[in-house]
């Protein structure tokens, strides 16, 4: 019995373990048979999403936490960086106390120029710092033998040296042909002589002026200097008394009788000839006009405005259109004349535009200048109208001009209705000097 059971039970193990062997061999043929096909599927599917899309960046779970000491301020050590920094500024600034306590090596800044087509000692020099109207004024006044300031010509060399701080002028030379350099220095105090070189250095603000190269100072003066007085700048003169003026030929002009200045007539009369050999005519229409002549013209107008109602203020504007007021015009000096026609008109076209086109081209050549140009030209912005008519010698006006602005005041202009206006109107600042900045040779 015994046996039989035992029998029994072992051929039971033997058919439980036959039954799980076979089961767990089919599961595992069905297990691999499905990692099979999904390792088919998925290789299928990463070749097709890797031709449609570009591969994406790889993500990582880990996240990197922000290092703050690597960051982090040391306040001690930037203390002493600035610490550093300001002793080492402080050894700089020490070392340039010692620097500037020597001598500059470059105390000057030199440019050289040519004349170009145009050009005149006005508009090359004003244009610098420190140097005002007078000094030009001052310069072409000097008559000195061999030069002309008044008529530079184009293609002459000249050198300008500028303080190295402001940039304001301390001298200029101007070289005339190689045995007329004449060197005019502005800074410490002005002075003229002729030099042997362009590379002639003034001295410098802490020396003493030294004399010319060639051992010979320039100063020389106008031999007619006695003959300007007050009364001539005022107009208050009598030409036919007066040395400064001769009386003109009748073919030169259009009245009775004229006078005009003695330099200004011979210049005159050299244009006159040139103009004549171009097919042009010149002539003078208003030469000089005397304080009497000018107080007559102004009064009348003046008189005419105020039966038409005009206050006086803007009755003195109006006539100041065209019209100057008694002692502030140029024609009493006799340097100024009115040329050809008196009405603006006529040098619009045909004769009058050509006898305007040529004096505009030639007269500055025998030393004429319009000094009432037209304000579009921005060479001026002051004082009369244009005056297309009006032309000032200016070698011999540059003189009278100066001593009017050193020697006559408001209160030598009086004796005229409206003359208390003067002052009022600026009548010396506009008016005598509002003339064009191409006229300051």
């Amino acid at each position: 019995m015994k046996k039989k059971l035992l029998k029994t039970l072992t051929t039971q193990k033997l058919f439980m373990d036959k039954s799980k062997n076979v089961i767990e061999g089919f599961i595992l043929k069905k297990i691999l048979t499905l990692f099979f096909i999904l390792l088919l599927i998925s290789c299928k599917w990463g070749s097709a999403s890797s031709e449609i899309s570009p591969r994406l960046p790889i993500k990582t779970s880990k996240t990197h936490k922000f290092n703050k000491e690597l960051f982090k301020v040391n306040d001690s050590e930037i203390e002493k960086k600035q610490n550093l920094n300001i002793n080492n500024n402080e050894k700089n600034n020490d070392i340039s106390a010692k620097v500037d306590s020597l001598p500059k090596k470059n105390q000057f800044i030199v440019k050289y120029g040519e004349v170009q087509q145009g050009q005149n000692l006005g508009n090359i020099l004003l244009p610098i710092k420190g140097v005002p109207y007078s000094i030009i004024l001052k310069i072409l006044a000097e008559e000195i033998p061999g030069v002309n300031f008044n008529s530079i010509n184009v293609g002459q060399k000249y050198k300008v040296i500028l303080n190295a701080d402001d940039k304001s002028l301390i001298s200029y030379t101007h070289k005339f042909s190689n045995e007329n350099i004449i060197n005019i220095t502005i800074q410490p105090e002005f002075d003229m002589k002729k030099v042997m070189s362009m590379d002639y250095q003034p001295p410098s603000n802490n020396v003493q002026k030294t004399k010319s190269e060639t051992g010979q100072k320039i100063s020389i003066k106008s031999n007619e200097e006695n003959l300007i007085t007050k009364s001539f700048l005022l107009g208050k003169t009598t030409f036919s008394s007066n040395d400064n003026y001769i009386k003109l030929d009748n073919k030169y002009h259009t009245k009775s009788a004229m006078y005009i200045e003695k330099e200004t007539a011979k210049a005159f009369k050299r244009m006159y000839e040139a103009a004549k050999s171009d097919g042009i005519d010149l002539i003078i229409v208003s030469g000089a006009r005397n304080y009497y002549s000018q107080k007559s013209i102004w009064e009348r107008k003046y008189k005419k405005n105020q039966q038409a109602g005009y206050s006086s203020f803007d009755n003195a504007i109006k006539i100041l259109r065209y019209s100057s007021m008694p002692s502030t015009s140029r024609h009493h000096w006799g340097t100024d004349i009115d040329i050809n026609s008196l009405e603006p008109s006529y040098f619009e076209y045909g004769q009058g535009k050509k006898e305007y086109e040529w004096l505009s081209k030639n007269a500055k050549k025998f030393g004429f200048c319009q000094v009432y140009s037209d304000f579009e030209n921005n060479d001026r912005n002051s004082g009369y109208q244009n005056e297309a008519w009006h032309w000032s010698y200016i070698p011999k006006a540059k003189i009278y001009l100066k001593e009017y602005n050193n020697r006559i005041t408001y209160k030598d202009i009086n004796g005229f209705l409206g003359s208390d206006l003067a002052e009022d109107l600026k009548m010396i600042e506009d008016y005598v000097n509002g003339i064009s900045s191409y006229c300051f040779y």
